[in-house]
């Protein structure tokens, strides 16, 4: 009984010819989004993400880490910290 809501769908098409892209929009009924875009927290690029793209995903990772408790831990468990974190992000 689940439903798609197209009103906040968005369609985004990689590598298609200009003479596709308005039978792909008319046939799915939502409108077109260019890249980059977010997906599950994450920004989609069709190259590599640039530090500009991956700063909110930066800022959001030192938000679950509180200061005093970064400048207890080596540099080796901070990074096990942020793999575990930017690991989890999509599942959530």
């Amino acid at each position: 009984g689940l439903l798609v809501n197209y009103a906040k769908s968005s369609a985004t098409l990689i590598q298609c010819a200009a003479d596709d892209i308005a039978p792909a929009v008319n046939l799915l009924g939502c409108p077109l989004a260019e890249f980059p875009i977010t997906y599950l927290g994450i920004p989609l690029t069709l190259h590599r993400p640039t530090a500009a793209q991956l700063q909110p995903v930066v800022d959001k990772t030192a938000g679950m880490l509180p200061t005093w408790k970064a400048h207890l831990m080596n540099k080796v468990g901070r990074l096990a910290f942020v793999k575990a974190i930017l690991s989890a992000i999509p599942i959530h």
